[in-house]
C-alpha cells in the first residue's frame, strides 16, 4: 500500500500569507496615494514656474513697462511644451492666466492662476505670487478653484 503524501499547504499557513499580504497592502497603498499627490503637486509647481519663466522673458524681449496679462493661449505660444492637461489629466481651464505688474521703480511682479477648475493654483480673483510657488500654496482637492481676471491689468496682451 502506497502512502499518502503530505505535499501542499494547510489552511492555516495559507491564512497566514494571506493575514502577512493584507498587511503589506494596507501600509503600501497609503505610502503610493502619497506619492502620488507629491508628485502631481511638483508637477503643477513645475507647470506654473515654466509658464511664470516664459513670460518673463517675453516680457524682456518685448520691453514691456506696463502691466500685462497672459492668457493660457498666450502663454502656451511661449512655451515649447503647452500647458493642456493638468497632472490629474483634466484640461487646464482656459481662464487660467499669468500677471506681471510694474511698480513705480520698473520692477515687475508675476502672479499666476493655472487650474483645471478642481485643483490649481489661485482661487476667485487672488492669483499666486510667484515667490509663494510650492506644494504648500497648492490649493488640490478643492472644488472651487477658479480663475477670474484680475480687474486693476491695464495693458491686456
Amino acid at each position: 500500500m502506497k502512502k499518502l503524501s503530505n505535499k501542499g499547504f494547510t489552511l492555516i499557513e495559507l491564512l497566514a500569507v494571506i493575514v502577512i499580504l493584507s498587511i503589506l497592502v494596507a501600509v503600501a497603498v497609503p505610502a503610493v496615494t502619497r506619492y502620488l499627490s507629491f508628485a502631481r503637486e511638483s508637477a503643477y509647481v513645475s507647470s506654473a514656474s515654466g509658464a511664470i519663466e516664459a513670460v518673463r522673458l517675453d516680457v524682456i524681449n518685448k520691453g514691456y513697462s506696463a502691466d500685462v496679462y497672459y492668457t493660457l493661449e498666450n502663454i502656451n505660444e511661449l512655451l515649447e511644451k503647452k500647458l493642456v492637461n493638468s497632472p490629474y489629466s483634466r484640461p487646464y481651464a482656459s481662464n487660467s492666466y499669468v500677471a506681471v505688474r510694474f511698480d513705480e521703480a520698473g520692477i515687475a511682479t508675476y502672479s499666476i492662476c493655472l487650474t483645471d477648475g478642481s485643483n490649481g493654483f489661485g482661487s476667485g480673483s487672488s492669483a499666486v505670487l510667484e515667490s509663494d510657488i510650492s506644494e504648500d500654496s497648492l490649493q488640490t482637492g478643492k472644488a472651487d478653484v477658479s480663475c477670474t481676471a484680475p480687474v486693476d491689468i491695464s495693458a491686456v496682451k
